[in-house]
């Protein structure tokens, strides 16, 4: 109960937080309603009720992700803001991706988390987080999350800046579980640098492109 009051008041924080915008154009007026909505808007269009499913559900059988963009959530188009909620079974990875117009900022709700990205220069950033913690994924660099826990499931909230979330999957000479491994044992950067450059030097192809 007091790790769901926390990822309320953080996620209300988000809500009232004026993000940066340059990724989505301006608004000049308060909300844009969609031309198929003809009845009155009221607060039934500004809510998104399909988080509610996870409250006491069974965990997933594989990685899921559902997302509150645009196209989800109507009422986000304009605002510069969207939220993915992502469930890790055991063993699971989210694969090494890029959100080339959005930082990812990732709220750990239940479970633990190995998470990383690596920066221009190659070099790689990882950690491990635990329920209640914050990593931020900054924009547009490569990076992955992975559950390392044989048992149990995890559960995170990513909180976008931009109202549609534009992803591109990169293919790995090595999984993720590799690259965390060879950093927790602090290998040489000639260990690293082969697996480094398989994730910054292959551009993503339109077919690797999700949105």
């Amino acid at each position: 109960m007091a790790t769901q009051k926390l990822f309320f008041l953080l996620l209300s924080s988000f809500a009232i937080i004026q993000m940066a915008s340059a990724a989505d154009p301006d608004i000049t007026f308060d909300f844009v309603v969609p031309s198929h909505v003809t009845a009155p808007v009221d607060g039934n269009f500004f809510t998104f009720t399909a988080i509610r499913a996870f409250v006491g559900a069974q965990p997933p059988p594989n990685f899921k992700v559902t997302k509150a963009s645009m196209a989800e959530f109507p009422a986000l188009n304009g605002q510069s803001v969207s939220l993915a909620v992502l469930q890790f079974p055991a063993g699971t990875t989210n694969p090494p991706h890029t959100h080339p117009r959005s930082a990812e900022l990732l709220f750990i709700v239940q479970g633990s988390l190995q998470v990383g990205f690596v920066d221009t220069t190659n070099k790689l950033f990882s950690q491990t987080l635990q329920a209640g913690d914050m990593f931020v994924f900054p924009k547009g660099l490569v990076h992955f999350q992975y559950n390392a826990d044989a048992q149990n499931l995890q559960q995170q909230f990513l909180p976008f800046e931009v109202q549609m979330q534009e992803l591109y999957l990169f293919p790995l000479l090595y999984s993720p579980q590799v690259l965390m491994i060879q950093s927790w044992l602090n290998h040489s950067r000639q260990m690293l640098l082969p697996l480094k450059l398989s994730m910054l030097v292959l551009l993503p192809s339109r077919e690797n492109r999700i949105y």
